[in-house]
């Protein structure tokens, strides 16, 4: 099946740890109201929501007070947090509208968790080969 999808290399989040610490770090731009906000995020099938700190939202001009809230799990859970719907710009790939739970944290990672990064992108992990791709949905068929 055809479809576009790009490749990005895995990157070491601690270099006393090398190899070991090899991660799915995307880079992203985040958009809202006309403003943008550079990200770089944790593509993370294991999390249940897509995830940005306190910073991110403020740098886009989100508005705490009128957002909804929303519950945490994990080693985010004591985090309070509230609804952030925005655009997401991923490489070449058309605009995809993005939800986040916007942390009221800076102590928590950009997150591109099941809800909605993996709703809006299909992404193919190869950790052996220190790659993985992000694609339209449906890009490697089923």
């Amino acid at each position: 099946m055809s479809g576009h999808r790009e490749r990005y290399r895995f990157t070491v989040r601690d270099p006393a740890a090398g190899a070991a610490s090899l991660a799915p770090l995307l880079p992203a731009r985040l958009r809202l109201g006309g403003v943008e906000a550079a990200v770089v995020g944790l593509v993370d099938s294991g999390a249940a929501v897509s995830v940005v700190p306190w910073s991110v939202g403020a740098r886009l001009g989100a508005d705490w007070d009128i957002a909804a809230p929303v519950s945490l799990t994990g080693n985010l859970a004591a985090a309070e947090a509230r609804v952030l719907v925005c655009e997401g710009l991923v490489g070449a790939f058309a605009p995809r509208r993005l939800a986040f739970a916007w942390s009221r944290s800076d102590d928590v990672p950009v997150l591109f968790g099941q809800v909605n990064f993996l709703l809006a992108f299909d992404v193919l992990l190869s950790r052996s080969g220190g790659w993985f791709e992000v694609g339209e949905p449906g890009v490697w068929g089923t």
